[in-house]
């Protein structure tokens, strides 16, 4: 079940570790009120900003382990989580979610490995949007860490607020069980 979220979080890792996609709301909004959660956010997307290499995303995720750029690629994969859920949620006018749209392409992703553009490619059809594969290419072929003025912009805040509630209208409830 997990593997299907994790290919998100790691783009271009060609064997995606054991996690979550959405460490990010997960674990903050169960421990802390949801404005403290989407400050240490905003605080751990600053320090993958001042992470790694200066090398494209995908060279970043392939070399890590040597480079020590963890920060940079997890935080990056953060930033595109937020904001493929972000701009999801705003053009369905709530009707989608990014965890929604995982749960509708599993049956179609699970029984094989597939890679980021197969699943940014399957998720963009069973979410009816057009923009996660460019969004996802944009990520991994860039050197600077993703600018996340949308995650900020006054506008979204309605949205943020309800990424960071435990259940959200149209989203599959993420649990301490869909964490692990």
């Amino acid at each position: 079940d997990v593997m299907c979220c994790v290919l998100f979080f790691f783009l271009m890792i060609r064997r995606p570790p054991r996690s979550t996609l959405f460490p990010y709301t997960t674990l903050f909004r169960s421990l802390q009120s949801a404005a403290v959660s989407w400050n240490r956010i905003r605080d751990g997307l600053e320090r993958g900003r001042r992470a790694g290499t200066g090398r494209i995303l995908t060279s970043e995720s392939r070399d890590m382990n040597r480079t020590g750029a963890y920060f940079r690629v997890y935080w990056a994969g953060t930033a595109f989580a937020l904001e493929a859920d972000l701009r999801l949620r705003r053009e369905s006018r709530g009707e989608m979610t990014l965890l929604r749209a995982l749960d509708l392409a599993r049956p179609r992703l699970s029984d094989h490995l597939a890679d980021a553009e197969e699943v940014l490619t399957v998720l963009d059809e069973v979410s009816g949007s057009d923009f996660l594969v460019e969004l996802g290419a944009r990520y991994a072929s860039s050197a600077r860490f993703p600018t996340t003025h949308l995650l900020d912009d006054p506008a979204n805040k309605p949205i943020r607020r309800q990424i960071m509630r435990l259940e959200s209208n149209g989203c599959v409830e993420s649990s301490a069980e869909s964490s692990r």
